[in-house]
């Protein structure tokens, strides 16, 4: 390995952050980062908390040291269980959102609620002692999968249910109270009920092109990508296919003039879909989609 690459302590291992319960494929984010040359942060929860910083330190000679460290969420209740975690930075500041979804497990009090912290802001890094509780809403369905997307220069907080259905949030800047948006208001491709569970959402923004590509995955196997028209907040088309098993993740990874787009499964091997960005090309197995404004093709190879 050539010396200009950072090289890990071998004994890293021994610092490895040993959870008190079990997590969730939903509990491990990355924190956001202004500073492209800084440090890159993880948080991971399990169940039952306590919810960990992790991050890598620069050591003595290009090393890097891993660190951990236990964050203190007050705000949740002693009967909480968390489900869900992710992290974003509000449009021109460097606070750092944190959203999590859990439910209450208990004789006497149940029930499922989205909270909302906000880190106050501290140069480029987190600040980890800056953590505050900014809001908590009750929600009326047990919470899957919490991710965000920026839309007309504000980030929607997207959180799916068990009534099979993808919900929106956002945060009064003012009164810091997190309110329900109606999804065809900007996400037109949450407009329906879906099939199932809806288990991975996943985004990529086309800023050049005024386009979204949205990739959702369900309990049934059932996988979607949208593609969306932010200017006109239209659907230009839409494909769909079974996995035939549940879709557990999904991940956009840009490749020059390709996009492609990881979706991985409970019981079968990764599907890796290959999209251009000139014709909106991709296939899965044995099969071609052609994408353009006016519909989709298919063709089988």
């Amino acid at each position: 390995m050539r010396s200009s690459y950072y090289q890990v302590r071998k004994d890293y291992f021994s610092d490895a952050v040993i959870l008190s319960s079990q997590g969730s494929i939903y509990s491990l984010c990355r924190l956001p980062n202004l500073n492209p040359y800084g440090r890159i942060s993880l948080l991971a929860a399990s169940l039952r908390k306590p919810v960990f910083l992790l991050e890598f330190n620069h050591g003595y000679k290009e090393s890097l040291v891993p660190y951990s460290r236990e964050l203190s969420f007050t705000y949740l209740p002693g009967n909480a269980e968390i489900v869900s975690i992710t992290a974003f930075c509000k449009p021109g500041s460097n606070n750092t959102v944190i959203v999590v979804a859990y439910i209450k497990v208990g004789k006497t009090e149940t029930g499922q609620c989205l909270n909302i912290f906000t880190v106050k802001e501290s140069g480029s890094d987190f600040n980890a002692d800056g953590l505050a509780s900014s809001c908590s809403l009750e929600i009326n369905f047990i919470p899957y999968h919490v991710t965000h997307c920026l839309c007309h220069n504000e980030v929607t907080i997207v959180l799916s249910g068990s009534d099979n259905r993808v919900h929106l949030f956002t945060e009064d800047s003012i009164t810091h109270a997190a309110q329900e948006k109606i999804a065809i208001d900007e996400f037109p491709e949450f407009k329906i009920e879906f099939p199932s569970v809806v288990l991975w959402i996943e985004f990529h923004i086309l800023r050049e092109k005024s386009l979204r590509l949205t990739a959702i995955g369900c309990e049934c196997g059932n996988f979607y990508l949208y593609i969306v028209d932010t200017k006109s907040n239209s659907v230009k088309t839409m494909a769909n296919v079974n996995h035939g098993t549940p879709v557990t993740s999904s991940r956009f990874l840009d490749d020059s003039d390709t996009l492609n787009l990881l979706v991985t499964s409970s019981l079968l091997p990764a599907t890796v879909y290959r999209l251009s960005c000139e014709f909106y090309l991709c296939y899965v197995g044995r099969y071609l989609f052609h994408f353009d404004i006016t519909g989709i093709f298919w063709k089988s190879f």
